[in-house]
């Protein structure tokens, strides 16, 4: 039939409207991210319920609906993270040009970069992605434009970068040692740089005994 014999109400002049996007790949979620798309779908299957008398609105809620509906039965949800290494489900610290920065690793849905939390699919989370702290990584054509400083697991108010860094000053006092090197004063252990290098404060100790040796070599030369 042609178009002029159609009445202007039917479907076919009406916008199409096509269903929302599914991101590629497995979908893989955080326990919160499970929950807030359980609760998504109550929510609209309460709108739903409400909007019955308005087909338009009814059509708008369904196909959101069915964009849940397909996250809710396709999710997997992934075990908690240890906090070895940066994963699904951790925060990470980490200088990239130059600056300090701190983002969450989630699943596509749970995704905010504004709140600070970005998709395990995002080029920047593939990049920390199974880093631990002090490694550097590359980013976008840069060699070892990231550096990893600090990783918690999301939630948790504990840094095991601290953890570590506590550790590893208690076994220094017990042993009442001063290793002949230099320590970054920073909130994680860095990989080893040179104490002349600007991108952090360092303290370069030296023991006693060389101390002492020095300034009695010293006073032996002036009597």
């Amino acid at each position: 039939m042609s178009v002029a014999f159609r009445r202007e109400g039917d479907d076919e002049h009406l916008e199409p409207r096509f269903e929302l996007p599914i991101p590629p790949g497995p979908n893989l979620v955080t326990a919160r991210g499970a929950a807030l798309i359980a609760a998504k779908v109550v929510e609209l299957e309460a709108m739903l319920a409400a909007a019955a008398a308005d087909e338009e609105r009814v059509k708008v809620i369904r196909r959101e609906l069915r964009y849940w509906h397909t996250r809710q039965v396709t999710a997997e949800v992934v075990p908690v993270a240890s906090g070895d290494v940066v994963a699904i489900g951790t925060t990470v610290s980490f200088t990239l040009d130059g600056k300090d920065r701190s983002l969450a690793i989630t699943g596509d849905d749970e995704a905010d970069p504004a709140a600070g939390r970005i998709a395990f699919s995002a080029p920047l989370a593939r990049a920390l992605i199974g880093a631990s702290v002090g490694d550097l990584r590359d980013f976008a054509g840069q060699e070892d434009a990231i550096e990893v400083l600090q990783i918690v697991l999301s939630g948790s108010i504990k840094s095991r970068a601290a953890s570590r860094s506590a550790g590893s000053l208690n076994a220094t006092s017990r042993s009442g040692a001063t290793p002949n090197s230099c320590i970054n004063v920073h909130k994680a252990k860095r990989r080893p740089r040179s104490c002349s290098s600007p991108k952090s404060t360092r303290i370069c100790s030296i023991p006693a005994a060389s101390v002492a040796g020095v300034i009695a070599a010293k006073s032996a030369v002036a009597k």
